[in-house]
C-alpha cells in the first residue's frame, strides 16, 4: 500500500491481485495479470472501517 498527502485527506493506493468492486474505489489500474492498484480516499478516522483494514491486511500479506 502507498500513502499520499491532500490538503484534505489521505489517498492511499492498495495492491490486490484481484479488481476489488467498490464504490470506495476512485480509481484503479491494472499493472499485470494478477495485480491491481486501487485508489481509496480517507479523510477521517471513521474511514478505517474493517473493509479498508480488510483491503490493506490482503495487500500487507501480498508484500511479504
Amino acid at each position: 500500500a502507498g500513502v499520499e498527502t491532500r490538503k484534505d485527506c489521505l489517498l492511499l493506493t492498495i495492491k490486490a491481485d484481484h479488481k476489488i468492486n467498490s464504490p470506495r474505489i476512485e480509481k484503479h489500474e491494472q499493472i499485470s495479470a494478477r495485480r491491481f492498484y486501487h485508489k481509496v480516499r480517507v479523510k477521517s478516522l471513521k474511514d478505517f472501517d474493517p473493509q479498508l483494514k480488510a483491503w490493506l491486511k490482503d495487500a500487507y500479506q501480498l508484500a511479504e
